[in-house]
């Protein structure tokens, strides 16, 4: 009777070995063949960044239509809005009505000191390009960067 009791374990054991599904890793390749948003803006552009900061004073569901710069014009509707740790955190984000499915993020940053860093990005995760905000030399340009050099999927 033990023989037959650690037989049937065993059989139990190995049918659920037989059965039972590891866990998939899904390893989701990019798409490189998305199709480009910005393709007809340059790939650098130089913007005021006070002017975007006008951004953070809207609240939401209020429309916008800024322009960012000669030939690039930005229109939506405000989605969400943040003030954080007394204002030195303020952020917006616009969903875009003219660039489908892009979203322009919008943040100012005000550290101890008092100095103020912007930071933007205008993607869309249906393509394959995007605009992210830099400073060089105290000056603010949108640059042109592709999906996935920021994201990974």
């Amino acid at each position: 009777m033990k023989h037959l009791t650690i037989f049937g374990c065993g059989l139990l054991l190995t049918f659920y070995c037989l059965t039972a599904s590891a866990q998939i890793d899904r390893i989701n390749e990019p798409d490189h063949n998305k199709p480009k948003l910005f393709e007809n803006l340059p790939n650098d552009i130089t913007i005021n960044a006070n002017q975007l900061a006008n951004l953070l004073s809207y609240e939401v569901g209020q429309s916008v239509n800024i322009t960012i710069a000669p030939g690039f014009q930005f229109q939506g509707q405000v989605v969400s809005t943040a003030n954080r740790y007394e204002n030195t955190i303020q952020s917006v984000v616009i969903s875009s009505s003219n660039y489908n499915g892009a979203r322009l993020t919008f943040t100012k940053t005000t550290d101890a000191d008092m100095k103020v860093t912007y930071t933007a990005r205008i993607l869309s995760f249906q393509h394959g390009d995007l605009f992210e905000l830099i400073n060089r030399n105290n000056q603010y340009f949108f640059v042109k960067k592709k999906l996935y050099d920021l994201v990974n999927e």
